[in-house]
């Protein structure tokens, strides 16, 4: 057990608790409960271990301790204490471990599956502790200052809220108090942000829409005493999607809260108790959508790193076979009937027995050798891409197959030298070319250049053939 974390957490959930209180509209009841997120994110980062942490402050805030002081000991305040501490601990332990739990093995691949599995674990534990708690406070303290039906729903809303806006702020605060190497599962969230904006100027102009539009909203419900004003409220998710869908993702965990203190701030301040299910759910339907939100910028990174994957090989840089294919069929379509094309195949001589003797790290580096070979003396003008393992294929626009055998032999016979532990070898090539007909395709070509790498193979090894 880490005694700064439990510190950590209990300090963070004592000193939320109080600040939720000083916002609540109705005894007990606030636009959000703070502490909620707490709980989650303590569970989330940190596992099962916090758990002495989360109902120690629980238990510690729902004490009368005064009445204790005083010599006064109510053994009914003391059992709703430990219950309230059970239920709170219990429901949000569920809702941050299921989330832990998902963030690590479920979903890997899918950023959108795996928020909305989270969302509705999160919800699903909002519930179950404000039943919860409304149900202890009444029957074990049998008073009820506020009917269960009345308290219900807002109390619920209340604690999805918490957990929704304040538990990914905590989980960046938790997470620096883990070691470097057990927190990859949470990087998952932020791994998409380098391709998103990280200047200030655009950031601080969209919070500022941001701001402009709650606080319009506020002035405009205060100055016109009518409920269906409180639904402009909504509008405020405008400005909140433009951040999450084009910031990073701690700024849009920073533009949240904002915006959720400046509501809960704004209503209390204006006394608008009569519209707060509504500003509540607004907060709830404006938070869950930015969890979806900022998957937008991570689907446009899968995107583009499967349109990498579809054009260059991810061992050497090179392009890939079936964007070979692509290109230099469009490259025939289009060419000139005197412009001459040559093609070739080139195969790394032994390199299997390479792998065998020298290993696999040899093997690599002798594949990427080859590769930067081809880049670097081929003209500027070639198609080369690495169709797989050790093979090669190159497409020599306006040159004639004389000339390609003259390019590629050179380059075959200026093969570096590779040298590991044991031994250094030379890089030996097989080269196949041929000439692409007026009237054939790019895969014709190719298997006439394979059978003229397999002539290379038969007369010797390291030369080039033509077919």
């Amino acid at each position: 057990m880490n005694l700064k974390q439990q510190v950590v957490v209990f300090a963070s959930w004592v000193a939320l608790f109080y600040g939720a209180a000083i916002m609540s509209y109705t005894q007990y009841i606030s636009l959000y409960y703070l502490p909620a997120g707490v709980s989650t994110a303590a569970f989330f980062v940190f596992g099962k271990r916090i758990f002495p942490a989360v109902f120690c402050a629980i238990f510690f805030v729902s004490l009368d301790l005064n009445g204790l002081l005083q010599g006064r000991f109510d053994p009914h305040q003391l059992a709703t204490a430990t219950l309230f501490a059970m239920v709170h601990t219990g429901a949000y332990a569920f809702a941050g471990l299921s989330a832990q739990f998902i963030s690590k093995h479920v979903f890997t691949n899918s950023l959108p599956a795996k928020n909305s599995m989270i969302l509705i674990c999160y919800t699903l534990a909002a519930l179950i502790a404000a039943t919860g708690a409304l149900l202890i406070w009444e029957l074990v303290t049998l008073r009820s200052d506020v009917p269960f039906i009345e308290a219900w729903l807002p109390f619920w809303i209340g604690d999805a809220v918490g957990v929704v806006v304040i538990t990914p702020l905590f989980a960046v605060l938790f997470r620096r108090l883990l070691p470097k190497q057990r927190i990859a599962w949470l990087d998952v969230y932020f791994e998409h942000d380098y391709l998103l904006n990280n200047q200030w100027g655009p950031f601080v102009f969209k919070l500022a829409a941001l701001l402009i539009t709650v606080i319009t909203v506020l002035l405009l419900d205060n100055a016109i005493a009518h409920p269906s004003i409180g639904m402009l409220i909504f509008f405020v998710a405008i400005p909140q999607f433009w951040i999450a869908f084009t910031e990073q993702t701690i700024r849009t965990i920073f533009s949240l809260i904002l915006l959720t203190v400046v509501i809960s701030s704004g209503y209390n301040f204006l006394a608008l108790g009569d519209n707060a299910i509504i500003y509540q759910i607004a907060i709830y339907f404006v938070a869950v959508t930015c969890y979806l939100g900022t998957a937008v910028p991570a689907l446009h990174q899968r995107n583009r790193d499967l349109e990498q994957d579809s054009i260059y090989n991810k061992q050497t840089g090179l392009y890939s076979a079936n964007y070979f294919e692509q290109a230099a069929n469009l490259l025939i379509a289009n060419r000139k009937p005197t412009q001459e094309l040559s093609i070739a195949v080139i195969d790394i001589d032994q390199l299997q027995q390479i792998n065998t003797e020298c290993g696999f790290s040899t093997g690599d580096t002798v594949i990427s050798q080859v590769a930067t070979a081809l880049q670097q003396h081929l003209p500027h003008h070639c198609l080369v891409a690495h169709s797989h393992g050790d093979i090669y294929w190159v497409l020599l626009p306006s040159t004639s197959v004389s000339n390609a055998v003259e390019i590629l032999d050179k380059i075959r016979r200026n093969m570096p030298f590779v040298k590991d532990e044991h031994v250094t070898l030379r890089i030996k090539l097989n080269i196949g070319v041929t000439s692409l007909h007026l009237s054939e395709t790019t895969s014709t070509a190719l298997n006439r250049a394979f059978i003229a790498l397999e002539q290379a193979k038969a007369s010797g090894r390291d030369k080039v053939c033509v077919n």
